[in-house]
């Protein structure tokens, strides 16, 4: 998932208000492992949020967690790939 920080907690430090982020929710600190990424808004920890570039789309880099996520587990847990 990708989007705009519109809100953060007074221990966030890495991320502003404003900011384009993409969200790796398999990373998110509430154990349930991806939910809620369909939703409007989220509440995510700042360390499943990664800074998004402005020349990059939202709607472009919001799967490359989940392709890239595949695509290793293809090739080195699958296929045992070194």
């Amino acid at each position: 998932s990708a989007g705009v920080v519109v809100g953060k907690g007074s221990n966030v430090n890495r991320f502003r208000i404003g900011d384009r982020v993409l969200v790796n929710t398999a990373l998110c600190k509430d154990g349930q492992g991806g939910t809620g990424a369909l939703a409007e808004k989220v509440t995510v920890s700042q360390e499943a949020c990664f800074p998004v570039p402005d020349d990059l789309p939202l709607h472009s880099v919001s799967n490359i967690g989940r392709n890239y996520c595949a695509a290793y587990h293809a090739l080195k847990v699958l296929g045992d790939v070194s």
